[in-house]
């Protein structure tokens, strides 16, 4: 199905002049857990122009290979596909190969996208080019966590936009279910063909157990820690979307498979193996450490997931909620005072 098919024609979006990074990246166990390479590649992919507001961009491993140099080493594009794959794997960024799109999954939550009418126009209409069919399915669940923004008076102008916005999230939901219609529940890795050995995970905590969301989101399986969500309080936790194709097990050669025990001859591929395996043995040592900061995110995320008082992300009234009923305490206190005065009385 063609997005013409839904979508109304107009402007497809507003022109982006920067890119807004939270505090609460780096201060999240999860995101500060991950390899520097990826947490840098996260950051140049929210720097991008390309990128539209429903947070899609196309594919472009040369301009990112040049944002990540180090010093005066340029990362290869398989450098860049193995991040972007342990991003997905985290459920961070989704790429698409076969359409050459990549999605920065919660942009449009943590953007506040939902809260400026004009800027989530032009977010629905990008949606309705998206051309991934798992990308399709990833943003139709992140679609069903934002409401449109409220926008009051009855102008003509007020009730137009009213009407264009509800038309065109009923023409983005329209294109994506269609477009992801019948895709299996477990997605396929990116770059499968170029990453036939594996890649290294970055760490080496086990992913077995997993988390569980607490916003009830459907469609994933194999659960994994999400992320950070907006503001400075860490809440999210998601579930895996595709597979672990490839993953290494144990320790990584650090040789390439063309020579197992080390040349003196210069080659890249084992440049690679060995780089992948300082890494890997840096991760062995903060395994604990790694440990103990997911399982404080997934207490947060329970705590937050258990609390009337405060909304998804965490907040109450605009600020950080401690999941304390301070009117209900105040109200037991003054009980408290009113018994002991009357035990004061009656004796």
């Amino acid at each position: 199905m063609f997005p013409s098919a839904f979508c109304e024609k107009g402007r497809l979006e507003v022109a982006r002049e920067y890119g807004k990074t939270w505090f609460s990246m780096f201060t999240d166990g999860d995101f500060c857990a991950q390899p520097v390479t990826d947490k840098l590649l996260y950051i140049v992919l929210l720097a991008q122009p390309a990128l539209n507001y429903a947070g899609v961009q196309p594919l472009n491993l040369r301009r990112w290979r040049k944002a990540l140099v180090d010093g005066e080493r340029t990362p290869t594009d398989i450098d860049v596909m193995e991040s972007l794959t342990r991003l997905e794997r985290r459920r961070y960024v989704f790429t698409d190969d076969d359409t050459g799109e990549t999605l920065t999954r919660s942009f449009m939550r943590r953007d506040q996208v939902d809260k400026q009418p004009n800027v989530m126009l032009s977010a629905l209409r990008a949606l309705c080019h998206v051309e991934s069919p798992k990308l399709a399915r990833v943003l139709l669940d992140e679609l069903n966590r934002i409401e449109l923004p409220m926008i009051s008076g009855t102008s003509d102008k007020a009730v137009q936009l009213r009407g264009r916005l509800s038309r065109s999230r009923a023409d983005a939901v329209g294109h994506l279910e269609s477009l992801s219609e019948g895709l299996p529940e477990v997605f396929a890795e990116p770059f499968s063909e170029d990453l036939r050995d594996g890649i290294p995970e970055g760490v080496s905590v086990s992913f077995r157990e997993g988390f569980t969301s607490p916003a009830g989101m459907k469609g994933f399986t194999q659960p994994l820690p999400e992320g950070f969500s907006t503001g400075s309080v860490v809440v999210e936790v998601g579930v895996e979307t595709s597979r672990a194709v490839g993953t290494s097990v144990g320790e990584p050669a650090p040789f390439c498979p063309r020579h197992p025990e080390g040349t003196d001859t210069p080659c890249r591929a084992c440049r690679r193996y060995r780089e992948h395996h300082e890494t890997w043995s840096a991760a062995r040592a903060g395994d604990a450490r790694i440990a103990r900061l997911r399982a404080e995110g997934a207490a947060k995320s329970v705590a937050v997931a258990r609390c009337d008082l405060c909304d998804s992300d965490g907040y109450r009234q605009g600020l950080v909620c401690d999941h304390v009923d301070r009117a209900e305490t105040v109200r037991h206190g003054s009980q408290l005072v009113r018994d002991a005065l009357n035990s004061s009385r009656t004796a």
